[in-house]
């Protein structure tokens, strides 16, 4: 009976201990695909990705839009599981996509 009660008590400790994080907010990384260099428009990229998560605006006028999404989880008894996506995209002044770095991990 006490080794019954011990891993009950096991068992709950490793439940309770569970903890989800998310980051940022989930953007189509299909559709991230489909952005052309040279293209595509700011207002394009906001209608298929929606808001960038964080803005820069240069001097001259250029711009940086920053899209992330993270998601882990974590319990007592295993490390972080999850993924993540991320999308870096640079305008130039005419508000013309110029350059993109995507990146995604697998966390296992």
């Amino acid at each position: 009976m006490r080794i019954k009660s011990i891993l009950v008590a096991v068992l709950a400790l490793a439940f309770v201990g569970c903890a989800s994080k998310q980051v940022g907010q989930k953007f189509d990384t299909k559709a991230a695909g489909q952005i052309e260099i040279g293209k595509t428009t700011d207002s394009e990229v906001r209608a298929m990705l929606g808001p960038p998560r964080r803005e820069k605006i240069n001097r001259d006028g250029s711009k940086i839009w920053g899209y992330v999404y993270i998601e882990a989880q974590k319990t007592l008894l295993s490390s972080a599981k999850g993924r993540g996506d991320r999308l870096t995209i640079s305008f130039d002044a005419n508000a013309i996509v110029n350059s993109l770095d995507r990146s995604s991990t697998e966390l296992k």
